[in-house]
This record gives structure tokens, sequence and C-alpha cells, in this order.
């Protein structure tokens, strides 16, 4: 009697518990913050940087003058290559919103939007290049200030998620 009586209390305690939540449910939660609590507002994020990037860069990773004019030189190859590559890009989704528009047979819509993949490939490729190549101007510890860069760049989802739920 005793062994039953043990074994019917937990499930007593459970189902009071379901129960009380059971109740809740529906329940509106109430507007507003709690009482004598006021809404806190989001703190705004930091401002865009109204200098140069290379500049920036230059001064954070404390380029020479021969290297920030390297760097200038692999900015305008790339901007030389990805330029027309984006004009043709947006030419190409045209040509692919016109395609779809007119119900044009999906064998035209698959061969234009495989070119609009080939074409951005093309654009990281460059990218790709840029990186290697401005890699190769720095110093060992510049490289090592890059990486740091790199690896702040890989956080910043992180920080704007937790700057939106209030945390920083």
């Amino acid at each position: 009697m005793i062994r039953r009586s043990m074994l019917l209390i937990p499930i007593v305690i459970v189902a009071l518990t379901a129960a009380g939540i059971w109740a809740q449910v529906g329940t509106p939660l109430p507007a507003g913050p709690p009482p004598g609590m006021q809404a806190q507002p989001f703190p705004k994020p930091p401002a865009p940087m109204p200098e140069n990037p290379l500049r920036v860069m230059s001064r954070f990773l404390q380029l020479t003058p021969e290297q920030a004019e390297g760097v200038r030189g692999l900015l305008e190859a790339r901007r030389s290559v990805v330029e027309p590559l984006t004009q043709e890009i947006a030419a190409k989704e045209k040509e692919l919103r016109d395609l779809i528009a007119a119900g044009t047979d999906p064998a035209s819509v698959g061969r234009t939007v495989i070119a609009i993949d080939g074409l951005r490939k093309q654009v990281g490729e460059a990218h790709q290049r840029f990186a290697a190549s401005f890699q190769e101007l720095l110093t060992p510890d510049q490289k090592t200030q890059l990486q740091a860069i790199q690896r702040a760049a890989r956080l910043q989802p992180v920080v704007g998620a937790a700057r939106e739920l209030g945390i920083i």
C-alpha cells in the first residue's frame, strides 16, 4: 500500500503541474514591460567609417608606401576585371527576368542561370586572386594582424545577434 502511494505522489505532482501550465495556455501576456521597469532601446550599431578603407588598413597594418602602392595596383586590377563582369551579370539577370516573364522554355532559362553562375564564379575568383596577392605583399607580422581581422570578421554575425538581444 505504501509503495503504491509512493508511486502516485510523483504522478499527482506532474498532473498538477501540467494542469497549472494548461490553465495558463491561452492567457495573454501583459503588454509592455513589467511594472517598475522601462523598456530599454537597443544600442545603435556603430556608424560606418567615413575614411578611405585603404588608408584605414594601411594605418592598421602599418603598410609601407610601397606596399600601399602595390595594394592600389591590385585594387585597380581587380576593378578592371570585376566591373565588366558585374555589368554582364546585371544584363543577364534582366534577360532572365524577361525570359521568365515571357514564359520561355525552361532550357533557355536554365542556360541563362548557368551563365550568371559562371560570371559570379569569375567575380569570386577575382576577389580570391586579389586577397592572395594582397597577402603576398605583407610581412609575417602584418599577416598575423590580418588574420586577427579575419577572425573578428567571422564574429560579426554573433556580435550583431548579441546586440539585437541586448546582451551587449
